[in-house]
């Protein structure tokens, strides 16, 4: 089969400066659009190309300089937590939190233990070459209270498009155009004043938090990636990504065996 192109994470720049060393991995979600691919198996666990999906973010998590990481769970919790261990065969420290009913892509955030540094939230369900240590620099750089990752989405319409005003009197023809947007890629760097904004309990999603930091005043940025990201949410989109030639998972121990 051919393989789309997916670049190795920018390691260089993870390396440099005081970049976070703690991520939040959001693993609870049920998976329904993918039918029987994630019956009786948590969507992170799926496995692409041989590897779950989760561990690789855990290993580009690492390669970023973190060292600790906490995982949200909720369906099918036990599962993941039986994957993952503890993290030593992974270099890093897991630890987990289980949600009793679904809080939303934020809702952990008025639970657990407040970081005492800028950190990492993300969906376990990712895949991305995306330079987590250059996502921080940005969020440093800009002095924002969370600078979210995007990525250029396009659509395109395979049909001739006609536009015509409110009396229907046609205005122009366009022939198959495409639509491009900035979406949200399901990764965030945040301060740790950002768990403020969410009350112990509630039910809330990141966007919405996002806003209400916008409200407050408070500056929200968004950093560009125009590499490799896919999410797994749906049958195509996990077809996709086993075409996908992604960077290669090793353990500590065969990094330091090469």
């Amino acid at each position: 089969m051919s393989l789309i192109p997916f670049r190795d994470p920018d390691r260089a720049a993870a390396r440099g400066g005081d970049l976070p060393r703690r991520a939040v991995l959001l693993a609870g979600g049920q998976g329904t659009r993918l039918g029987e691919l994630a019956r009786g198996r948590p969507k992170p666990l799926l496995p692409v190309q041989g590897v779950a999906v989760i561990e690789r973010l855990v290993v580009q998590l690492r390669e970023a300089g973190v060292d600790q990481c906490t995982v949200v769970t909720c369906h099918l919790a036990e599962l993941v937590e039986a994957h993952l261990g503890d993290g030593a065969r992974l270099g890093v420290r897991i630890d987990y939190f289980r949600e009793r009913q679904p809080l939303g892509t934020a809702g952990c955030l008025g639970l657990l233990e407040r970081p005492e540094q800028a950190f990492y939230l993300l969906n376990a369900d990712i895949l991305t070459d995306l330079s987590f240590g250059a996502l921080a620099e940005r969020h440093a750089r800009t002095a924002a209270a969370a600078t979210v990752a995007v990525w250029r989405h396009t659509t395109a319409v395979d049909y001739g498009v006609v536009d015509f005003d409110a009396a229907g009197r046609v205005t122009g023809f366009r022939e198959k155009p495409v639509h491009e947007a900035f979406v949200a890629m399901g990764v965030a760097c945040l301060t740790p004043a950002v768990c403020d904004q969410v009350r112990a309990g509630e039910a809330v999603t990141l966007p919405e938090v996002l806003a209400r930091l916008v409200a407050a005043g408070e500056t929200v940025s968004s950093y560009r990636h125009d590499g490799g990201w896919c999410d797994i949410g749906r049958p195509d989109d996990y077809e996709r990504a086993q075409r996908m030639l992604l960077p290669t998972v090793a353990s500590p121990a065969r990094r330091r065996a090469a």
